[in-house]
């Protein structure tokens, strides 16, 4: 007999399964998982080897204790047991979970089981599971250890469905392909995920389910921003049995002690869980199933790992608990070393940290938690954004709707490509809608031989000039010079990076031959600039961008700031040899343009100015690294004096900002 019932030993679960068969000297990893933390002893005395239960393992799928059902094993799988009981490792506690090892031998052969447990674990309130009267072990999941002979419950010898493993879950990142680990899993929590685009609608990802807690392990889960706004209907989805099993996934500790829905609180959560009310936000070919809100007990399991992970200044631990002294639902406690006194309807303001991407709490928003409160029987879950706490509302008030996508495990999903910037000592990461904010400010920490102001450029974030996320620096204006046509004509490595600047260019000719060519492969020759390299700091750099950089960095930014006036502009390639021109770029001006409205040079005043004349300044003329199709001979420019886009001899003299490719390791700093 137990002596406390509420606190138990919830299971075993083998945490190193793998997909092929144990061999002799492999360890197989498990741990048993209570539903509290555990101490060794009264007044939270920490738990070590010395205080841990002894656990002994066996081989073969059946117990010790049944020598019927062993001989019945060994006849039906022929296989022979190992001799004698097996004592496990000690290796670790952590909050409610005893980890151990044991190192299989030579004649360990057949399903892992746990043979016998013997000591004593305590809650935090001193309570005491005595394993010498526990007369139940729970069942081994996980997957089969040493052979395909399934797993058995040492309870009744049946075979035990082990917890279903989803593939090993990977994301795509800038091209490449990350395998998430519960280790690095939480750098990229937040991120938008750009090939899930249901209703347009932005989906982060939100949580891996590394443990299984809420389905097959390794599943990925993202969750949307706001959608919508609306109360919960307690009646529409009352008698969905498929709702009911959702609700009961999502919420593990409700399950396990209760299960029914009869209440509000709870049949309001069971509209959140009914899939067919948020079909709209489903693509079938990549995801499994969506509901209206991640429930409770997975928003901390994901909050926890994040903040712990970035190690935000003042964040606390964050935990749920089912409860039912008034009715049936969830109350939270803060900090590691919380005990049943400790839960409260509602945390105090402030217990929730702010992340970067507003994924946990966003100032002024209420998020429904699709998890009952134990306050009310009208009461479910929140998020309250206005004092950046956790509590319960009515039912019938209308909160904001994220609805969280449970993956397919054939899909994988691409995330956003970022950077990260230091701002007056904080770091900021950078995205496609928050980057143009800094393009044009001086960054503080990058020097190089060749003395200039450097500033954030842009930043490439679908690759279109190397490596996704990669960001480029512009100098100011560092001298006035013609452009050698001889000097790098012979270069591999100056044509290499002309293609790379030059996408258009690569893709239509590739091949330097004429003056407006020659003159921008000086500009690409890396040897020309190692001036303004840093070689700590940057890959490379050049002479000054390419027409396609400049016109992307030029539209980013300006179309974020409505600068008065501003049009976008438009580059393109050209082979207008045999019209008076020859191979090289024009320029067009606008949204809705065609071939025809390509020209050599823009008219007066269509580029703007910005604060900081990165992009122009007045009585100065600096040539781009792209070819013109105005002449043979002149090369891409921008004007200074009457502020256009342009094409300048290469033989005459004007300026050069080099370009500078930052290494993906360092972080440029601004002043705020």
């Amino acid at each position: 007999v137990q002596i406390n019932p509420n606190f138990s030993l919830k299971r075993v679960q083998v945490t190193s399964a793998k997909d092929n068969v144990y061999q002799a000297g492999d360890t197989v990893n498990f741990s048993m998982e209570f539903t509290e933390n555990v101490y060794g002893g009264t007044n939270q005395v920490a738990l070590d080897g010395s205080k841990a239960p002894v656990v002994t393992v066996g081989f073969g799928g059946a117990t010790a204790s049944n020598p019927v059902a062993k001989v019945a094993s060994l006849m039906q799988t022929n296989l022979k047991l190992s001799e004698g009981e097996k004592t496990a490792t000690f290796v670790s506690v952590s909050g409610n979970k005893i980890n151990y090892s044991y190192t299989l031998k030579s004649g360990d052969r057949g399903a892992f089981r746990i043979e016998g447990i013997t000591g004593s674990v305590y809650n935090g309130d001193g309570k005491e599971i005595n394993f010498t009267t526990v007369q139940s072990v729970p069942e081994v999941i996980g997957g089969t250890v040493t052979t395909e002979v399934p797993i058995i419950n040492p309870i009744n010898n049946s075979t035990v469905t082990p917890t279903p493993v989803a593939a090993i879950p990977q994301i795509t990142v800038g091209g490449q392909t990350v395998t998430l680990t519960k280790e690095n899993a939480p750098d990229y929590y937040g991120k938008v995920v750009t090939n899930y685009n249901q209703v347009n609608a932005t989906y982060r990802l939100f949580y891996v389910d590394f443990d299984g807690d809420f389905g097959a392990r390794g599943t990925v889960y993202l969750k949307a921003d706001q959608v919508s706004t609306t109360a919960l209907d307690t009646t529409v989805s009352a008698s969905s049995t498929e709702a009911l099993n959702k609700m009961k996934q999502m919420n593990p500790q409700w399950r396990d002690n209760d299960g029914i829905a009869n209440n509000n609180n709870e049949l309001g959560v069971l509209y959140l869980c009914d899939e067919n009310n948020w079909s709209t936000y489903k693509d079938g070919s990549k995801a499994d199933w969506v509901i209206g809100a991640p429930s409770i007990e997975m928003y901390v399991k994901s909050y926890n790992a994040y903040h712990s992970k970035k190690g935000t200044s003042g964040y606390q631990q964050l935990n749920c608990k089912w409860f039912s002294s008034s009715v049936s639902g969830y109350r939270y406690a803060v900090g590691t070393n919380a005990n049943d006194s400790s839960y409260v309807y509602y945390t105090d303001s402030d217990t929730l940290k702010a992340d970067e991407n507003n994924m946990y709490v966003k100032s002024g928003q209420y998020r429904w938690l699709a998890s009952p409160s134990d306050r009310y029987d009208y009461f479910v879950c929140y998020v309250q954004g206005e004092g950046f706490f956790l509590g319960g509302d009515y039912y019938s008030d209308s909160n904001i709707l994220s609805p969280l996508v449970s993956l397919k495990s054939t899909f994988t999903p691409e995330l956003e490509v970022t950077a990260n910037i230091n701002v007056g000592g904080q770091t900021v990461t950078l995205t496609k809608e928050n980057a143009p904010d800094y393009y044009g400010k001086v960054v503080t920490n990058y020097s190089a031989t060749n003395s200039a102001t450097w500033r954030l450029f842009y930043i490439d974030f679908d690759g279109d000039f190397g490596a996704k996320g990669t960001v480029y620096l512009k100098a100011d204006q560092v001298s006035t010079t013609a452009l050698n046509t001889t000097a790098s004509a012979s270069s591999t490595t100056a044509l290499e990076k002309m293609k790379q600047m030059n996408p258009q260019w690569r893709d239509n000719d590739g091949v330097a031959n004429e003056n407006n060519e020659l003159g921008v492969l000086w500009l690409c020759d890396e040897s020309k600039w190692n001036n303004y390299k840093n070689i700590d700091k940057a890959n490379w750099a050049i002479g000054a961008p390419s027409i396609e950089m400049y016109v992307k960095s030029y539209n980013a930014y300006h179309s974020k700031k409505g600068t008065s006036g501003y049009q976008q502009l438009n580059c393109k390639w050209f082979d207008k040899t045999g019209e008076g021109g020859i191979k090289g770029y024009m320029y067009a001006v606008g949204i809705s343009v065609n071939d025809s409205s390509y020209v050599y040079g823009t008219t007066a005043n269509t580029v703007k100015t910005d604060e900081n004349n990165m992009y122009v300044k007045s009585g100065q003329y600096l040539f781009w690294a792209s070819p013109s199709a105005g002449n043979v001979d002149r090369v891409c420019d921008v004007n200074g004096g009457e502020y256009y886009l342009g094409c300048g001899f290469y033989y005459y003299t004007n300026g050069v900002s080099p370009l500078v490719s930052l290494k993906s390791t360092f972080t440029p700093e601004f002043s705020n």
